[in-house]
């Protein structure tokens, strides 16, 4: 967990008595991501529950070794599913957040180059799936769209039934951040003048 992550005394308590008695080939326990946005906890628009794997036996885990957007894995047996919270809770302001993710939108541009130059070691790890699991159906959008979750998350979703912080929280998320995504691989390219071989050469530190 994060320092700006917590959970529930619910989620603790059912942690704690799921290990003591799930069956022997259970090796991953999956919960729910609850965001909480400028004080508001986000609903709808496809943010919650967003199941997510935190506990993982000994032995039957890994992380992929990705410079942004990294899963954990369960390498063997079952998993099983918790319908109670941990909460990412951020108190920082937006101009905290919005500096944090123009860094991250560096990285994630890079990793977005290194899966469409197929150059990522652990691309067949979590498969990109629209009908997968979460992180799968995470990774199959994210090489298909670029500003369209906007709309389908914040309309079709119903995230605009999160007031104003749901509003802010779409339009940064979805959109802005999206865009910068876009716009830092448009300079990338501009600065090696979209010579594929020369965009390879940088991206292999990334690997």
């Amino acid at each position: 967990m994060d320092a700006d992550e917590y959970i529930s005394e619910e989620l603790g308590l059912r942690v704690r008595e799921a290990i003591a008695t799930c069956a022997d080939d259970v090796n991953g326990i999956y919960v729910n991501k609850r965001i909480v946005f400028m004080g508001r906890a986000l609903r709808h628009g496809g943010w919650y529950p967003a199941p997510q794997i935190k506990v993982i036996r000994r032995g039957f885990g890994l992380s992929e070794n990705k410079i942004m957007d990294e899963h954990l894995i369960v390498t063997g047996g079952e998993t099983m599913r918790i319908d109670a919270d941990q909460t990412d809770e951020n108190l920082r302001d937006l101009t905290w957040w919005s500096e944090k993710h123009c860094r991250y939108a560096v990285r994630e541009a890079e990793n977005m180059l290194l899966m469409r130059y197929g150059m990522d070691a652990y691309a067949e790890t979590v498969a990109p799936r629209l009908f997968g699991n979460d992180a799968e159906r995470k990774r199959w959008m994210k090489l298909r769209y670029a500003r369209m979750p906007l709309f389908v998350r914040y309309i079709l979703k119903g995230g605009f039934l999160d007031g104003k912080e749901g509003f802010v929280w779409h339009v940064l998320q979805g959109f802005w951040y999206r865009f910068l995504v876009d716009a830092k691989i448009f300079e990338l390219k501009r600065r090696y003048n979209n010579d594929e071989t020369a965009i390879k050469l940088y991206l292999q530190q990334f690997k």
